[in-house]
């Protein structure tokens, strides 16, 4: 179910400022299986499911970003060649040669060639790697009239054309967007465990959240609003994170393992978690013998943001370890996104007893 649901969520299109879609696929996925009492979407584009629990226990925010990481229109030239911005932190690197599709207003789909000098017409080194601004996108056109009349206008997201896959080790996978659509899924199945033991102790705000890859706006504002609607004072963030167990990368700056269970990520580039409820997940994990990871990361979450809003929050991350992070050819476990939902249940209900 888990494969099912993250294959369905990464074949929809949600670069970020652009999750409309991915955001109703969602939405729909919630309302069809019950696992809210409600849910609303607020002016940024952040979808919430509340499921309502006893005024006993303290609420929990739980947060998830939909956004993914990719580009949008930003030029077409006089003989139709496309030219593009990045959406949030993608390297130009990844670009040359790959297939991409640009997804028009009307959700009409235009596949395109990235295509660049190739290496015997350049003069010089041909190792450099290239700039953005030196990429475009080829999509048959001969003119920017015949590009406009297809369909393509100035910030039309654009996504590169990669799906999901099974490897040959049986739990794992490869694939698009991974981060952060393994966190979604993650979220989708922690509400479903909570429906399936009738959960109502605390009251569970659910937020799948937009804009995480721009600057984290979308926590910024679903911090708030739990805050404020809620009485909220504690969230638990799932995301990916990056992680170094191949050729290349030195243990130290990055710890962390495909398969050994979920990364609690207890501090990062700009964010340190909550002591005691860092601790609280850990003891949880070795109480019920569930595999984790301690990361000390690079790069920040939206835990950063939810951390700094009405006074403050205790926050931790419980994030699913994937190898090259921001590409599309993302490499995870099955069994850590098994276990991530596991551990954020059993530190729920733990959260709920105190």
């Amino acid at each position: 179910m888990i494969y099912e649901d993250l294959k369905t969520l990464i074949e929809i299109p949600g670069v970020s400022g652009f999750e409309e879609e991915i955001m109703n696929t969602i939405k729909n996925i919630i309302k069809e299986r019950s696992l809210a009492d409600k849910w609303f979407l607020d002016n940024i584009g952040n979808f919430y499911c509340i499921r309502e629990g006893s005024d006993k226990s303290e609420p929990v925010l739980l947060t998830a970003h939909v956004d993914e990481v990719g580009g949008a229109v930003k030029y077409i030239d006089e003989n139709g060649m496309i030219y593009f911005t990045p959406q949030g932190g993608v390297e130009a690197k990844i670009f040359p040669g790959q297939w991409v599709k640009i997804i028009t207003k009307d959700k009409k789909t235009i596949l395109g060639s990235v295509g660049t000098i190739p290496p015997h017409l350049k003069k010089g080194s041909t190792e450099k790697e290239p700039k953005i601004s030196e990429l475009w996108i080829d999509i048959g056109a001969n003119s920017k009239e015949e590009a406009e009349k297809i369909g393509v206008k100035k910030f039309n997201q654009i996504i590169i054309d990669r799906g999901i896959e099974k490897l040959a080790s049986p739990n794992r996978i490869m694939g698009r967007c991974f981060d952060n659509r393994i966190g979604c899924t993650v979220l989708i199945h922690l509400l479903q465990t909570l429906a399936e033991n009738n959960w109502k102790d605390s009251t569970i705000i659910g937020a799948f959240t937009v804009q995480e890859e721009i600057g984290l706006k979308g926590a910024t504002v679903a911090g708030r609003i739990a805050a404020t609607k809620h009485k909220t004072k504690t969230a638990i963030v799932i995301d990916t994170t990056s992680i170094g167990d191949f050729p290349g990368v030195k243990k130290q700056d990055a710890q962390a393992s495909l398969g050994k269970g979920p990364v609690v990520r207890v501090t990062d580039t700009r964010m340190i978690a909550t002591p005691w409820l860092r601790n609280l997940i850990i003891e949880t994990a070795e109480k019920h013998k569930v595999p984790y990871q301690v990361g000390v990361m690079h790069g920040t979450t939206d835990a950063m943001a939810i951390q700094l809003v009405h006074e403050g929050y205790a926050v931790c991350a419980i994030c699913p370890p994937v190898r090259y992070s921001h590409s599309p050819s993302q490499v995870a476990d099955l069994s850590d996104i098994e276990n991530t939902v596991k551990l954020a249940y059993l530190t729920i209900k733990e959260l709920a007893s105190q």
